[in-house]
């Protein structure tokens, strides 16, 4: 004799379901060392700042590009670790403002940093205070991102002081060269406003390995 499950078994079975349809969604993502492992949500308080306000997307045209907002996704690979984040930056006059969020949209970083100032907010935690934001992400990562160089290589720019420097074709492009102890590589590169930026960056030292798929462009250009 068949018995027909009743409604609480429906719903112990659903619920069943979905906990394991999380568990594995999250498991392809851990998020840094153990300030970040309890992902509570995180809304930032307004930052006051004297850039402009961005209104639409000013990429077109030619000229210095003064200040980028991009959105993208960062992969970063420690010794133990494999942490996969959604990202907001925005950079301008040696400022940055950047946001980090797990792919379930929870905010688990806010970094702003202005000439001479750097904080960084954690769920729960203290707000952390450093004159740069190198020193703030070495704490969190166990390495610091020159985030001042890593703009220029999100620009395209190559410095003039880089060692081994090679450039794979123009096809497929990837850029390599090194600076101040990381070896960088940018590939995927496409035309924003006129000008080819890459899409992919990695950058690498020793003890840590970061990719960047930047999605999204915002740039504010100077006069040429």
């Amino acid at each position: 004799m068949l018995v027909k499950p009743g409604p609480c078994a429906w719903t112990l079975t659903a619920r069943s379901t979905l906990t394991v349809l999380v568990l594995v969604c999250l498991s392809g993502c851990e998020i840094f060392p153990a300030p970040f492992s309890r992902a509570n949500k995180y809304d930032a308080p307004p930052i006051r700042t004297t850039a402009p306000p961005l209104e639409g997307d000013q990429s077109r045209g030619i000229g210095h590009i003064e200040r980028f907002d991009l959105t993208g996704r960062i992969a970063i690979r420690q010794a133990t670790r494999n942490d996969t984040l959604q990202m907001d930056w925005s950079h301008w006059a040696g400022s940055n403002h950047i946001a980090m969020r797990t792919p379930l949209g929870v905010q688990v970083m806010r970094l702003d940093e202005e000439p001479g100032r750097a904080t960084l907010q954690l769920p729960n935690r203290d707000l952390l205070e450093a004159p740069s934001s190198e020193p703030l992400l070495n704490m969190v990562l166990g390495s610091g991102i020159p985030l001042q160089q890593l703009a220029q290589w999100a620009t395209g720019e190559i410095p003039s002081d880089s060692s081994g420097f090679s450039d794979m074709g123009d096809e497929t492009r990837v850029v390599q060269f090194m600076q101040s102890g990381w070896t960088c590589s940018l590939q995927n590169w496409r035309v924003v406003g006129g000008q080819s930026l890459p899409g992919l960056i990695q950058i690498n030292n020793p003890s840590i390995q970061i990719r960047l798929v930047i999605d999204r462009w915002n740039l504010i250009r100077g006069k040429s």
